[in-house]
């Protein structure tokens, strides 16, 4: 039987990391065995206690770590240090994974046991601008990564060997913002000769209900996260750091126009706040 460790990193977000896990305990998961492991990556007022834990350990193996904030990339890489399972996989606090996300990963790696395999993020959030113009935004970096060879996973739906996790040695921690650091995985795997391989059946509910403000916030630590990759790639390659070229932009421009009607939020006048 495979045996798998979920890793979960959260950062103050005591609420959502409890929902996570609420979700995680109701995987279709029959014939795995997992353990979940929710490193808590700085308390902040509003620690997560054993009182807030204790329900879930009636329904999850649940191994809980706590540290000083270092970033996601390092809080992932503990989570690995303290996993035990023969296969990792890779979620965040404000993502919901469906019931049967753990078995569509697990049969991936069954086929592919060296690869890296990402599965697919949805906006649970469909109603607020911002968040759909981010998810958009993401389909749209994976489908011009793949095209142009260099296909990446993000971090909130990855999974892979332990083995082949401590081969690459785990998430770059010069990346200690949110972004780059899951590109810069992938490109070492690929430079290995490993796979990379979609799972599109491994769905997980991206709930990050963003406004202006949060949306431009993400996407500037996206953004240099991005440039601290391209950096890392042009010393390795000696070479400058590439600049996209201007078909990128108007690709990403287009890119909203080509989806069903709902989603073209770009001219959509709506004013739903976001939830609390």
């Amino acid at each position: 039987m495979p045996s798998f460790s979920i890793i979960v990193p959260t950062y103050r977000r005591p609420a959502q990391a409890l929902k996570c896990l609420g979700a995680l305990a109701e995987l279709d998961a029959d014939g795995l065995d997992f353990e979940v492991v929710l490193v808590e990556d700085g308390a902040g007022d509003a620690p997560l206690t054993e009182g807030d834990l204790e329900p879930l350990r009636h329904k999850l193996k649940l191994v809980f770590v706590s540290q000083e904030n270092a970033g996601p990339a390092a809080a992932r890489n503990r989570g690995a240090q303290e996993a035990s399972g023969e296969y990792l996989a890779f979620t965040d606090d404000d993502c919901l994974p469906r019931p049967d996300w753990l078995r569509q990963l697990a049969a991936g790696l069954e086929r592919n046991p060296r690869a890296i395999l990402g599965g697919r993020t949805v906006n649970a959030h469909k109603q607020l601008p911002c968040s759909e113009a981010s998810q958009l935004f993401i389909d749209f970096l994976y489908e011009d990564s793949a095209a142009r060879g260099e296909p990446f996973f993000a971090s909130n739906n990855i999974a892979m060997a332990k083995a082949t996790f401590d081969e690459l040695g785990g998430f770059d921690l010069r990346f200690r913002g949110a972004g780059g650091e899951d590109r810069e995985l992938c490109t070492q795997a690929a430079d290995k000769g490993l796979a990379l391989v979609h799972v599109p059946d491994a769905l997980v509910d991206h709930e990050h209900a963003l406004d202006f403000k949060g949306f431009w916030r993400q996407h500037y630590n996206y953004g240099r996260g991005a440039y601290v990759h391209h950096a890392m790639a042009a010393k390795r390659e000696q070479r400058g750091v590439q600049v996209a070229p201007l078909k990128f932009y108007f690709d990403l421009l287009a890119y909203p126009w080509r989806q069903p009607k709902e989603r073209r939020v770009i001219t959509a006048h709506n004013s739903s706040p976001v939830p609390e």
